[in-house]
């Protein structure tokens, strides 16, 4: 049995109803039936470009149309250089223009583009080497030519056909030869994007080359089992483990790979439950302000790869319409990359539909994400909360690293945005993951399992069996209420035995936060809170100003504290260029000495800065509730939040608080 078939196998405990038989090369060759000399045949066929250009005259299509034959446009000055790409990103960018001048010549038929576009493929095939041959910007690379090789075929000159077709054989025969002696370092990294780039450009490869090389038919055989281990590791909520920004990369690659395997394999998988809900996992991680997301995980705050080319064909294929909305909202706000995807898979029965009237928050349960807002305005209140395992409920059941590179040390932290306005924060792409980099905990100034490396040290998390998770979500029109377990993502030795965090979201404008802590022997708590904007302490807690919001944040604990506000910056080494959000203020609550249990209350209260009138929140703590109430234009509020245990007696000093004016 080949180390695919067994990870399917192995997978198959996942989801066994989905599971399938191993596709060996002669079954593909028959599936293929009647594809063979047919030219063009990846994504679209004859027929269907002569549609679609007929399509592109008028109505949506037609500015897509235009925003390609631009980039295209943009190209034609350009030459591709004499020397091979050095670097991998240089490699893919080289890739990912052949498609936009292959697109723009089908669109128009003018010869400009096909010209430009036999240069660059030309250069690219006698490239004596892709840098990294069997990695993703290899993968690029391959995608770029074999579609190129595809849709022109029949115009290119004979000597760039032959050029490109001994180029792809050359590199999918090395990138197969790779992943088949285990040699590429996500063979079994189910779960990675890396890993989707990688196979769907071999895929699209031996799609482009099958009835000219019986080889390239035991690409696509590898490739249908590849992602056949994929699907069976996705968990069924639609979210991603590695952020938005890689999210996107991954997923333009997986839905490739989808479309290609139904339209030429007659093998539809698209009914995977993941894929019916990713849309929403992008749409609730977006910020009010459309142009910027949740930055989890190693994610920038804008996407690498569209989205919005991706959200129109999940909006086409599920008929979503606030998918549609959501491509359209995000770049009217300025943000987003545009892709000549965007052109095809856009479809025009799907109206735009604005979310207004669906719920302002969603629980992501596999990855045990908690996205929320205060309503579907730009100047809305954003809170997300994040306590999950590090690849997801579903996939640490396999207890093997599926992929967990990209993910941080960070149960239980949490973002606070208010429209374009942050105040509490997130690190984003680092190149060490620390929990200290987060909103969450430290015990004895240690933090979570996995940290302390470039990439998180999955294999610890699963030895240590760390499984987070939200015990409670409540969405509510006027509060919400989520319930956060860290404990298990703390190592065994620095004796935590509890680590709890309620989350009450106080519509529009109130965030609570109440954490539950224990441990034996005693030990120095110590609560981080990552601060945007410019803080300062007041004599009711720290005022927060970010651009045009203001954030109150008072704090309250049944031990005494004590308190650091200092700035903090992440080591140039350590940052990933603009991704990593480098610089905020570092709020640390820490017990001032070692105590066995202990609670913590931080209330915070947003809105624009130019409103005097606030929400007042005072705090009552009982032997086992918290007692909340929120006083806002006159009116209360009263809110009891049961403890998970009886809380420990206040010193003196620190009996009574409030949080708010």
């Amino acid at each position: 049995m080949t180390h695919l078939a067994a990870a399917v196998f192995a997978l198959g405990c996942l989801t066994p109803a989905t599971t399938t038989q191993p596709a060996p090369a002669e079954l593909v060759k028959r599936q293929l039936t009647g594809k063979a000399g047919m030219h063009p045949r990846l994504l679209l066929n004859g027929e269907q470009f002569r549609l679609l250009r007929r399509q592109a005259a008028r109505g949506k299509r037609a500015l897509l149309a235009r925003q390609i034959i631009q980039q295209a446009d943009g190209m034609l000055d350009e030459s591709p250089p004499a020397e091979p790409p050095k670097t991998e990103d240089s490699v893919r960018s080289f890739g990912n223009r052949v498609p936009w001048l292959a697109l723009a010549y089908r669109l128009t038929g003018q010869s400009k583009y096909l010209h430009a576009a036999e240069g660059w493929m030309l250069a690219g095939a006698r490239y004596p080497s892709w840098v990294a041959d069997a990695d993703s910007g290899a993968s690029h690379l391959l995608f770029g030519l074999a579609v190129g090789y595809d849709w022109l075929y029949d115009e290119l000159k004979p000597e760039v056909r032959t050029a490109v077709r001994e180029a792809l054989l050359r590199h999918g025969r090395i990138m197969y030869e790779s992943v088949q002696s285990r040699q590429a370092s996500w063979h079994d990294a189910y779960l990675q994007n890396r890993l989707w780039i990688d196979a769907a450009g071999l895929a699209t490869c031996g799609f482009a080359l099958f009835d000219e090389s019986d080889e390239a038919l035991g690409w696509i055989a590898w490739a249908q089992n590849f992602f056949d281990a994929v699907l069976e590791a996705l968990g069924p909520d639609g979210a991603s483990h590695e952020g938005v920004a890689y999210w996107g990369c991954g997923l333009e690659y997986l839905l490739k790979y989808l479309t290609l395997q139904r339209d030429l394999l007659g093998v539809d998988r698209f009914g995977h439950p993941w894929l019916g809900k990713t849309g929403d996992y992008r749409l609730y991680a977006t910020w009010p302000d459309g142009r910027s997301c949740v930055n989890f995980a190693d994610s920038a705050r804008a996407d690498w790869c569209g989205p919005g080319h991706l959200l129109r064909r999940l909006a086409g294929e599920y008929r979503r319409g606030r998918w549609q909305w959501l491509a359209d909202h995000i770049e009217a706000a300025g943000g987003g990359r545009r892709e000549w995807l965007d052109l095809l898979w856009y479809d025009p029965s799907v109206r735009p539909a604005h979310p207004g009237d669906e719920p302002t928050g969603r629980f992501f349960s596999d990855l045990g994400l908690v996205f929320a807002r205060s309503d579907w305005t730009e100047h809305a209140l954003h809170v997300a909360l994040k306590c999950g395992p590090a690849l997801g409920r579903h996939a640490v059941q396999s207890q093997r690293d599926l992929g967990g590179r990209h993910v941080h040390p960070d149960a239980a932290s949490l973002t606070l945005v208010r429209g374009k306005d942050h105040i509490l924060v997130d690190d984003g792409y680092t190149l060490c993951k620390r929990t200290s980099n987060h909103s969450t905990l430290l015990v004895d100034g240690i933090g979570q399992i996995g940290e302390g490396g470039r990439w998180f040290d999955t294999r610890a998390y699963i030895e240590a069996d760390a499984r987070p998770e939200m015990r409670f979500v409540q969405f509510g029109k006027d509060y919400d209420w989520y319930i956060a377990d860290a404990t298990s993502a703390y190592p065994e030795a620095v004796g935590l035995s509890q680590f709890i965090r309620h989350v009450l979201f106080v519509r529009p404008d109130v965030v609570v936060i109440i954490d539950e802590l224990a441990a034996d022997p005693p030990v120095r708590f110590e609560l981080l809170y990552q601060l945007a904007g410019e803080v300062r302490q007041t004599d009711e807690g720290y005022e927060i100003r970010s651009r045009t919001t203001v954030a109150n944040m008072q704090r309250w604990s049944t031990a005494p504290l004590r308190e650091l506000l200092e700035p903090m910056a992440i080591p140039e080494p350590e940052r990933h260029g603009a991704d990593t959000v480098a610089r905020r203020n570092r709020l640390s609550l820490k017990t001032a000495d070692p105590v066995s249990d202990a609670i913590f209350i931080v209330a915070i209260d947003v809105g624009p800065g130019n409103v005097g009138q606030r929400p007042s929140v005072s705090l009552g703590l009982m032997r086992s509730a918290v007692e909340l109430s929120v006083v806002r234009d006159g009116r209360c509020r009263t809110l009891t939040v049961p403890l998970t245990r009886p809380a420990p007696i206040p010193s003196t000093q620190q009996q009574t608080g409030s949080a708010g004016r």
